[in-house]
């Protein structure tokens, strides 16, 4: 059973893994250029793997991109 109006503490749950999700590409991506690690190849390779997530696919090639498009605000996090 669920209750009534819990509908806006699911969109906040989906919010903060997606978030979450999106710090740890970041992680991943600073952790990899720092040892060397060709991103756009690592990309390739997570988005197969056990690792790969909707947001590593969907953000990972934004996030390689010199001057990505905008297209959501961090306040929707908070």
């Amino acid at each position: 059973m669920h209750a009534h109006g819990s509908g806006a503490m699911v969109k906040t749950v989906n919010q903060l893994l997606c978030g979450v999700h999106i710090a740890v590409v970041a992680e991943a991506f600073a952790l990899a250029t720092k040892v060397g690690v060709v991103l756009k190849i690592l990309l390739e390779i997570m988005s197969g793997s056990a690792a790969s997530s909707w947001m590593l696919k969907d953000r990972g090639p934004r996030m390689l991109e010199a001057e990505p498009e905008v297209t959501s605000a961090v306040d929707i996090f908070v």
